[in-house]
């Protein structure tokens, strides 16, 4: 991109003088040769003609002179003065509406631009009028104007000016360069080749023509191109250039499956200064692999490890089987678990997930609970592989190794007789058989074996809980009234400090919910929250279920005046878009008057959403139209669903005292004083997001 700054220091000049008509022959004759040694580009032999005029004029010949010093100041800018600007602009002081005035604002964006002042070129630029230019300064304007936008990141507008110069032009190769490099970023490669061709022969741009071909090559997947070419290429580029070319060859002789020449030109892409990421981690770390040199790749593939996605998989997949040839098995194991998603390479995922179970079988050091879990994960998941059998034979030695709870059962109820001790170890083992087959959607065989826990009694306490697990059988199978009965008979018999008793007030009060119970709903939930303490989902929803009830039994007042938080939407729309801008209708003021009435702070939230263009288009055209039924709203559903898996952001805020909404002013200024607020906790989401 450097190549293009000394184009920018062709600066324009009037194409006629005015006429001379106080001048001495000898002025003329000066003014002339000054003339003809600008257009040839001798700046300083033309300056020293302009000086020469300049000093036989008198203060009356101000045509002459305004003539003169213009080109003056021209020929400040082509020879890079520190004081071009100045002169520049004292010329417009000093002959205002001058015939040269549009010449200065284009010679002063020409500065601008050659020193690298975009922005202020881009000012003088816009202040030019270009039909009023000659045609060579309309090409100048154009290419100028082009690398102006291009440096902004406005590649459309620079695309734009850059076609418009001539193919016969002297810029029209620095134009053709910039468009093909604009639709090779944007990936229009064969328009970006097709130019790049026409380049080969270009005295500026000859020598990096090559390099972008041969990226292009291997972004259409013509490996062999670019390691016939780029060697050469590689041998006459600069450091930084060569390392560029080194990665794209490396990652060529990969995909032709040459490990060795991939190691070779990844070493002189690092020897160029390359700086490694994950990409060539696992290029250097699997060719390495590949050629059997498996202690070498294990610190390359464990640096290509890190996110969860397809690269991270492979490189912990044949890391793992570099940590097995050395015989360390439990960082093995930990690399084919990373390597087990099945979000990506199934085969992989498969392979890993029984080399993660079947190790885990072996390191388990007694725990076996482990290694069944991901045994049956893997016997579920890949029910027809060919190592199914074996996971099932690993499973089973698991189950016994670890005592499993269905062996115990069958050997138990195999005995002729069993005294107090057998008895309450069978109770115990089925009643953990019980949760294991509802664990599994087993519902009915899950409902025989707390059955059977409950009918042999031996242990207080589980035969309490056997009565809770039989409410949630019921509840799960849509029976509320006896889900209800078997709750109401755990929490007569279970000891306030077990875990499920508050649990049970809590299911309590979804049976009588689901019933319609409500008054019975709210104060079984209300039992709940005053036993439990965790602030989790679980308390979050019995306030939501109590404002529920609250809410089916029409009682606004109490919920607003009870002890649970409200949240309110004070425009009672969502939003719609204005002017680009996604922001509420006008917020009515009732929450600011409940807040008073209810001696309620009120807490700004926001939370950040849009819907689709379609939302908000057709809500602008229903509005023009002057149609009051908000027509949008019979596409809010679709809108919902369209979000599906797709994140948003809340930024909560501090409360706001009533003394501090009070200074506010009338009802309107406080509510658009909570509404500020409110946007402005969106401001500083984006902050934030910038920050990180």
């Amino acid at each position: 991109m450097r190549r293009y700054s000394k184009l920018l220091c062709v600066v324009a000049f009037a194409a006629s003088g005015l006429a001379a008509r106080g001048a001495t022959p000898e002025t003329l004759s000066a003014l002339g040769r000054g003339r003809d040694l600008f257009g040839f580009g001798r700046w300083s032999d033309a300056r020293h003609e302009f000086l020469a005029a300049r000093a036989t004029l008198s203060a009356d010949d101000r045509a002459e002179c305004q003539q003169i010093d213009f080109y003056l100041a021209a020929c400040a800018v082509e020879l890079g003065d520190s004081d071009a600007e100045a002169m520049l602009r004292d010329f417009e002081v000093r002959y205002p509406g001058s015939v040269y005035a549009n010449d200065v604002r284009f010679s002063l964006g020409s500065y601008y631009c050659s020193t690298g002042d975009m922005k202020r070129a881009r000012e003088a630029f816009e202040r030019t009028d270009r039909r009023r230019l000659a045609p060579r300064r309309r090409v100048q304007y154009d290419i100028r104007m082009g690398y102006v936008s291009f440096t902004e990141g406005d590649r459309v507008a620079a695309y734009d000016y850059f076609g418009r110069v001539p193919s016969d032009s002297e810029y029209a190769d620095h134009a053709r360069y910039y468009r093909a490099y604009i639709d090779y970023a944007e990936g229009r490669t064969e328009r970006a080749k097709e130019a790049f061709l026409a380049l080969e022969r270009s005295d500026a741009y000859g020598d990096v023509v090559p390099y972008y071909l041969l990226q292009i090559e291997f972004r259409e997947g013509n490996y062999r191109y670019v390691v016939d070419r780029g060697g050469a290429l590689s041998a006459r580029a600069v450091p930084e250039r060569r390392a560029e070319i080194e990665r794209v060859v490396a990652e060529s002789w990969f995909r032709l499956d040459d490990y060795n020449r991939t190691i070779e030109h990844l070493q002189a892409f690092f020897d160029a200064g390359g700086a490694a990421d994950r990409d060539t981690d696992y290029l250097m770390g699997f060719s390495l692999y590949r050629t059997a040199r498996y202690a070498d790749a294990v610190e390359w593939l464990r640096r290509a490890c890190g996110a969860e996605d397809a690269l991270t998989q492979n490189a912990s997949y044949h890391l793992a089987d570099c940590y097995l040839r050395a015989g360390d098995k439990r960082a093995a194991m930990q690399s084919f678990a990373m390597a087990s998603d099945d979000r990506f390479d199934g085969a992989i995922a498969e392979e890993a997930l029984f080399n993660y179970a079947k190790l885990q079988y072996e390191l388990g050091d007694g725990a076996f609970n482990g290694a069944i879990n991901l045994l049956q994960r893997y016997i579920v998941r890949y029910p027809s592989s060919s190592r199914t059998a074996e996971a099932r034979a690993l499973l089973a030695a698991a189950y016994y190794n670890s005592r499993d709870y269905d062996a115990a059962y069958r050997a138990i109820k195999a005995m002729p007789s069993t005294d107090g001790d057998l008895r309450a170890a069978l109770q115990k083992i089925a009643y953990y058989r019980g949760l294991e087959a509802y664990a599994a959607g087993d519902l009915r065989a899950a409902r025989g074996y707390l059955a059977e826990s409950a009918a042999l009694d031996a242990s207080p306490k589980y035969t309490a809980l056997c009565a809770f697990w039989q409410g949630e059988i019921s509840f799960a199978e849509g029976d509320y009234t006896l889900a209800a009965a078997r709750y109401d008979a755990f929490l007569k018999r279970a000891p306030r400090r077990s875990a499920e008793y508050a649990m049970a007030w809590y299911n309590r009060g979804y049976c009588d919910f689901a019933r319609e119970r409500m008054a019975e709903a709210d104060a079984a939930f209300g039992r709940f929250l005053s036993l439990y303490g965790a602030s989790d989902r679980y308390r979050a929803d019995a306030l939501n279920r109590r404002g529920d009830v609250r809410y089916a039994d029409r009682r606004f007042d109490e919920a607003i005046f009870g002890e649970l938080p409200v949240l309110t939407f004070p425009a009672g729309l969502c939003s719609r878009r204005h002017g680009g801008v996604v922001a509420d209708p006008e917020w009515k003021t009732s929450f600011v008057k409940r807040a008073y009435a209810s001696q309620r702070r009120i807490v700004p939230i926001f939370v950040e959403g849009e819907l689709s263009d379609f939302f908000y288009r057709l809500s602008d055209l229903r509005t023009r139209l002057g149609v009051k039924f908000n027509i949008e709203m019979l596409y809010l559903a679709d809108e919902m669903f369209r979000q599906r898996g797709r994140s948003f952001r809340i930024r909560v805020g501090e409360p706001i005292p009533a003394e501090e909404l009070a200074s506010c002013g009338s009802l309107r200024e406080q509510t658009e004083y909570v509404r500020t607020k409110t946007y402005l906790l969106g401001k500083e989401l984006d902050s934030h997001a910038e920050e990180r």
